[in-house]
């Protein structure tokens, strides 16, 4: 069944917009900014708004997901009538209620518009053929229209006959030129300022066959066959038929939306040499080299990151479980402490991780880190926190039920995501972590089979899909917590994309070097728009 189209209304609220009245935008994807493209919000004639600054996702009537795109500050509220100097910049995509309003851009200059309602396509042609004063409202429609062909004079017939000689006339000559006039790269690559880390991929989206058959061959090596050798179950090395389906479609149709952004090729080339260390290690240690796209799910290779829950470090280690890996983390100062008031001594975090005494509960039950710094925390040493990862990646690895399911790749990564077994630690078994959820998926699946265990759990949509932390267990009828659902297919979508960034321009690097042989005109890097490193440090 084909997916169908859902389109947005706006008011705008201020600028020379807010004259036209409401506007129609075209869905499912919502591009906002001053060049956003066919279709997007073209907000050309408003100051301080970036050439793409967000995205709009209209994928249903009831799941309207704002994204604001890094570094570009969005805000959103309930109501105009708000003080904006308080309401903080948005850290990751929301969801879009009938009359929130939203600024794009700084508070002083940008753009303000009120969010009224999203329609199917359907409603709104059906609307407008029953209603005859819509004409203003469809030549508002979008901005930019694509350009229609009026109606001819010329009989249909006269026209389809002619094409039938012409392509008879031509014959290998037209399939020519119809081989020429296809693009280079079925991917286009870097197109969008910045970098939205929230741009989940769907399985609603679109993903063309070619891709589809184009990107088995990494999938295979960088995942697949590790399961392969890890299960004894050699068939599932290349047999898509045996393949966890929807984690691959999502992964290939991740490739795609990431590869759009600039910031993410940028990026690239700025952690080069973090990421070159960080896959040595790992091959060292006989674990696949893909994992070395988590610490750039967790934090983009950002070591001075710390996330709200008090995550640190490029691997985002959490105090307690910094703690048990053997990393020295004390004496940590709260906001507001004039002294230090917090060492870690537990060897996993609360059962509930916002229940933490370093968590402080905003307004809305948010989380909120209170440790403004620490004596010595080696969370952010790139050799000590890469060693103390691959001892907590090891824990998952050498698992042996997770090592027959077919699967082990994806529970490794969604392991350091949601943990793998807290119950030594804490006492009790804690469901979200991925041992206990794959138990209780294969006792409810009653099957030995588990290759297809991460797939048949991406169960969380709408509301809970970009859930608040504070919800992140919620499982939606499935067996993965909500917040680590869309992980794996991120983490290794990005690997992907690195490996053919790095070995076309870095390939005298000795960890870059094995990956020459995917930049072949065979080499599935030939799929994508890969820039050089000249175009990505140009880039903003």
């Amino acid at each position: 069944m084909a997916q169908e189209r859902w389109d947005i209304e706006v008011l705008f609220l201020n600028g020379p917009l807010s004259k036209q009245g409401p506007m129609w935008f075209q869905g499912p994807v919502v591009r906002i900014g001053k060049q956003p493209g066919v279709s997007g919000m073209s907000l050309r004639s408003y100051q301080g708004v970036a050439t793409v600054h967000a995205t709009i996702q209209a994928y249903s009537g009831a799941q309207i997901t704002l994204s604001g795109i890094e570094p570009h500050e969005v805000r959103v509220a309930n109501h105009e009538r708000v003080n904006w100097a308080q309401v903080r910049p948005l850290r990751k995509g929301v969801y879009l209620n009938q009359g929130d309003v939203v600024h794009i851009g700084a508070l002083d200059k940008g753009c303000r518009f009120k969010f009224l309602r999203a329609k199917t396509f359907e409603w709104r042609q059906t609307h407008m053929l029953s209603n005859t004063d819509q004409s203003q409202d469809q030549l508002i429609y979008n901005q930019i229209e694509t350009t229609r062909i009026n109606p001819s004079t010329i009989p249909p017939w006269f026209i389809q006959s002619l094409l039938a000689i012409l392509f008879v006339s031509l014959g290998g000559v037209a399939v020519i030129a119809i081989d020429w006039l296809k693009p280079e790269h079925p991917i286009s690559g870097a197109q969008y300022v910045g970098y939205n880390h929230y741009d989940y991929a769907t399985l609603k989206d679109d993903v063309e066959p070619v891709l589809l058959s184009g990107f088995q061959s990494p999938f295979s090596d960088f995942v697949m066959s590790h399961n392969a050798e890890a299960s004894g179950y050699d068939d599932i090395r290349d047999d898509v038929e045996l393949w966890d389906k929807a984690f691959y479609r999502l992964t290939v149709s991740q490739v795609k939306r990431t590869a759009s952004y600039k910031g993410f090729w940028k990026r690239l080339d700025e952690i080069r040499a973090d990421y070159s260390y960080v896959v040595s290690m790992l091959r060292q240690s006989d674990l696949p080299e893909v994992l070395a796209g988590i610490p750039f799910q967790e934090s983009k290779y950002d070591n001075t990151l710390q996330s709200p829950v008090c995550a640190n470090g490029i691997w985002q280690f959490m105090p307690e479980t910094g703690k048990r890996m053997g990393l020295d983390i004390r004496k940590c100062r709260f906001k507001g402490s004039s002294k230090p008031v917090f060492t870690p001594t537990d060897l996993a975090p609360p059962y509930r991780s916002i229940n933490a005494k370093y968590i402080e509960k905003t307004g809305d039950g948010s989380p909120l880190c209170r440790i403004t710094s620490c004596s010595t925390d080696e969370r952010t040493d790139l050799e000590l926190s890469t060693e103390a990862a691959i001892k907590l990646l090891e824990e998952t690895w050498s698992d042996d039920e997770l090592s027959a399911s077919g699967s082990l790749v994806q529970a490794t990564i969604l392991a350091h995501n949601a943990g793998y077994n807290d119950k030594p630690y804490l006492g009790k078994t804690k469901k979200t972590n991925i041992l206990p959820a794959y138990r209780a998926y294969m006792k409810k699946k009653k099957t030995d089979y588990g290759t297809t265990f991460y797939g048949d759990n991406i169960t969380c949509v709408g509301d809970k899909k970009l859930d608040k932390i504070k919800n992140a267990g919620d499982r939606c009828g499935g067996f993965i917590p909500n917040q680590s659902q869309p992980y794996g297919y991120l983490v290794v979508a990005q690997h992907i994309l690195a490996v053919c960034y790095y070995a076309k321009n870095y390939a005298n690097d000795q960890a870059f070097s094995k990956w020459e042989k995917y930049t072949t005109e065979q080499g599935y890097c030939s799929l994508i728009n890969v820039p050089t490193s000249a175009e990505a440090k140009g880039y903003k």
